[in-house]
């Protein structure tokens, strides 16, 4: 491979498919391991790894070894979502809710700090949700799936939202410090949902959480409705066909992952 323009790049690379494909358990390796393999000077890889781990490609363990980064799980879980057996779970899962609920669905996943959708549904009513609503990307803070996720994701994710986004301010009740968010966090969890009736859009929005078997975020299902088709006394009907939802599609999801081992599913 003499021929490589940036010979760095492909050091970074090299080190990257060590870090993913020899480490699959994400025991961790040392940075002596990781030199002698790469048959490179400590220092040099050592400044390698600080690069990747800023741009998320590389992460310590808890023992201080590294180990692949956080964007290394996003890619997994974009390869996932796009797996022909996903799309059809997601599809499945998605039409049978909206179905029930004759209400506009969607579901959404939290890709490197951004809100994502992956998949929408509308409502079979005479008065739809516009779908430049519901097909909106990276409302993170304005939408109950966005709270939902920023919620129940983890600190790095929850790291990545706020370095992406900043504070929410004035998207989410004036929250401007960490001890406001972490307590409307504390909320959602609470509560296992967010709901908020009326939004911004004077809808009636819903927001659940999917997560995998072993409790870690996969994205949220949402179901939006104009208000007068649904009143507080519809909320808990709502959310308890959004909790029946989240959770078979988490399974579905948790099993499938499984089934396509850790690149795709990593």
């Amino acid at each position: 491979m003499s021929d490589v323009p940036v010979k760095s790049v492909r050091k970074a690379l090299n080190l990257l498919n060590i870090l993913l494909f020899e480490d699959v358990q994400r025991q961790g390796i040392s940075l002596s391991e990781l030199a002698a393999r790469m048959k490179m000077p400590a220092n040099s890889v050592h400044n390698l790894l600080k690069t990747m781990a800023a741009c998320g490609y590389a992460a310590h363990s808890a023992d201080g070894k590294y180990i692949a980064g956080p964007v290394c799980a996003e890619i997994g879980k974009l390869n996932l979502f796009a797996a022909p057996a996903s799309v059809a779970i997601i599809e499945k899962a998605l039409g049978e809710l909206n179905v029930t609920l004759n209400e506009a669905v969607v579901f959404a996943s939290l890709i490197d700090g951004h809100r994502v959708v992956i998949r929408n549904l509308n409502a079979d009513r005479a008065i739809t949700i516009s779908q430049a609503v519901l097909s909106a990307d990276n409302h993170i803070y304005t939408t109950p799936t966005g709270r939902a996720m920023t919620a129940f994701a983890d600190s790095a994710a929850l790291r990545r939202i706020l370095d992406t986004h900043g504070l929410p301010g004035a998207q989410w009740d004036g929250i401007d410090g960490m001890p406001a968010l972490r307590q409307a966090l504390d909320v959602i969890r609470a509560k296992g949902a967010c709901v908020m009736a009326p939004d911004h859009r004077d809808l009636a929005a819903f927001g659940f959480p999917v997560l995998t078997r072993a409790g870690e975020l996969l994205g949220a299902i949402g179901c939006y409705a104009p208000m007068f088709r649904c009143p507080v006394d519809q909320h808990e009907t709502v959310l308890r066909e959004l909790s029946r939802t989240a959770a078979a599609l988490g399974e579905a999801l948790s099993a499938h992952r499984g089934a396509r081992g850790v690149c795709g599913g990593m």
